[in-house]
C-alpha cells in the first residue's frame, strides 16, 4: 500500500490521456509550480515511482537513441533493468 501522496501522484497520472510532465502533475495534486523548491519534491516522488515500478519514464523527445550515445561515448555506458508498469502508465 503507497502512502496517499503517492496514490495522488498515480492517480493524476493515469487519468492523464497520455505522457505527462511533472509540471502538469503537480497542477493536479494541488502543487504551487511557480516556486521550483515545491515542484522538486514530488520530481523526487515521481522518481521513486519509476524506480520502484509503479510508473514508466518516456526517454525525451529530443534524445538520441541509446545505441548513438554508445558509439560516442562508450565511457558513459551504465547497465540496468527495465520494468514495466503493471499498466501503460508514463511520465516525460
Amino acid at each position: 500500500m503507497l502512502p496517499p501522496d503517492y496514490q495522488r501522484i498515480i492517480t493524476a497520472v493515469r487519468q492523464a490521456a497520455g505522457p505527462i510532465m511533472a509540471r502538469e502533475v503537480g497542477e493536479v495534486v494541488g502543487v504551487d509550480i511557480s516556486v521550483k523548491a515545491k515542484l522538486e519534491p514530488l520530481r523526487s516522488k515521481l522518481v521513486r515511482l519509476v524506480d520502484r515500478g509503479w510508473l514508466r519514464k518516456l526517454p525525451a523527445a529530443g534524445s538520441p537513441p541509446a545505441c548513438d550515445r554508445a558509439q560516442r561515448h562508450p565511457e558513459r555506458i551504465r547497465t540496468g533493468v527495465t520494468r514495466l508498469p503493471p499498466a501503460p502508465v508514463g511520465i516525460v
